[in-house]
């Protein structure tokens, strides 16, 4: 298989297709070298977003903060351009969700999804859900141990960065019952790194023109090098992990309606798909 029937992405399908979504690994792109995600435009663009798009925080937390509410309690006293102002210094944190909503965006998002479909839609078909995630933080700045819900290729654009990533599906880091309760929106809950398990993470260290997937599920954590780093995600689900998540959360249902507990999830797709369907209908009708 050829590399040139991508645009960004540089990959070799044989040997990264028998890893997606089960191991992380590190692929080459050419996204560094495209003007409009340079830290001087991105600064300007991200200025003219919606705030509701964009998270500011401190990138001074411990890897065991929660992510979901690290912007609110650790919120810098200074504006946002501010701190790209004196980013080097500023100890800043900015997450943008959704940048697509710019239409400046609108063909590198096109184009990184015919990427991403080209790669992986026939590996772990029925890809959908696909949003962009821009990252700019300043040195030494820390993402706190985390999942997500989605599948992820993180592509760094300046800086260097540890993506310290687990394997997913280890149930003695992450157990079924916290999986369904993160998947099924507990209100202020978020899977904790447990004692011990710190240094037991696949250590990947990227630099500009480099590229860590990030598998369905799999725990990690981020820490920037000492110098100013940006960089962009695209993140999207298949039918199978969509079925995965809604079997996590029929489970959670099945929990709290009978007070049994139900079979884990991903060990059979056609029980998954089964509970799946089962939870979307019990949600179209309640």
């Amino acid at each position: 298989m050829q590399e040139e029937k991508y645009k960004y992405l540089e990959l070799n399908d044989d040997d990264y297709a028998v890893k997606f979504n089960k191991e992380p690994f590190i692929f080459k792109h050419s996204l560094e070298s495209c003007s409009l995600l340079s830290f001087t435009t991105l600064a300007e663009t991200i200025l003219k977003l919606p705030k509701s798009h964009v998270y500011f925080s401190s990138g001074n937390v411990d890897i065991t903060a929660n992510l979901d509410t690290a912007h609110k309690l650790f919120k810098p006293e200074m504006t946002l351009q501010d701190a790209f102002a004196n980013i080097e210094t500023s100890g800043a944190f900015v997450m943008v969700r959704e940048p697509e909503s710019d239409p400046v965006f609108k063909e590198l998002f096109s184009d990184l999804i015919s990427d991403v479909k080209r790669f992986a839609d026939n590996i772990d078909p029925g890809l959908h859900g696909f949003k962009l995630y821009l990252f700019i933080a300043s040195p030494e700045s820390v993402t706190p141990f985390h999942i997500d819900r989605y599948s992820t290729l993180l592509f760094q654009l300046q800086g260097h960065k540890d993506v310290n990533v687990w394997t997913p599906w280890d149930k003695s880091l992450i157990s079924d019952f916290e999986l369904e309760q993160f998947f099924s929106f507990k209100e202020g809950f978020s899977p904790e790194l447990k004692d011990g398990y710190l240094d037991t993470a696949v250590v990947n260290h990227i630099h500009p023109g480099e590229a860590v997937h990030i598998p369905f599920v799999s725990p990690h954590w981020i820490i920037n090098s000492a110098e100013v780093s940006v960089s962009l995600s695209i993140i999207f689900n298949s039918k199978r992990t969509t079925n995965i998540a809604n079997a996590l959360r029929f489970n959670n249902w099945y929990r709290n309606k009978f007070n049994i507990s139900a079979a884990p999830v991903n060990n059979s797709r056609i029980q998954d798909a089964f509970k799946a369907s089962i939870y979307n209908f019990y949600q179209s009708v309640a």
